[in-house]
């Protein structure tokens, strides 16, 4: 089979998938805002393919800020949380149960 022929059975499978399948899109919102689907306007430059281009390019900025905040809260994370949670009790725990264990021998 031809490579031509491998797509074209490719995308009568997929055509065969969303007929059988609706909702598909609606249930996968995340493979929808993915696709780019033209808008014919002629010569025209159609606003709504402009639009969806400018809130597509925010997404995607706001997307990868919000991902470089998580990163870098993590490390913080990581950074600050020997210094912060180290168990700094421990050491009177330690010599109070020394006490104790003395009290209770003697």
């Amino acid at each position: 089979m031809s490579e031509e022929q491998q797509i074209d059975s490719t995308e009568d499978i997929v055509r065969q998938f969303l007929r059988d399948n609706p909702a598909f899109l609606d249930d996968n919102p995340d493979i929808l805002e993915s696709l780019s689907l033209p808008h014919n306007s002629g010569k025209a430059v159609s606003l709504v393919e402009r639009q969806v281009g400018v809130m597509r390019d925010r997404n995607k900025e706001m997307r990868n800020r919000l991902d470089n905040m998580l990163a870098t809260a993590h490390d913080n994370d990581l950074l600050f949380e020997p210094k912060i949670y180290r168990p700094w009790w421990k050491p009177f725990m330690t010599a109070w149960a020394k006490i104790l264990k003395l009290i209770s021998t003697a």
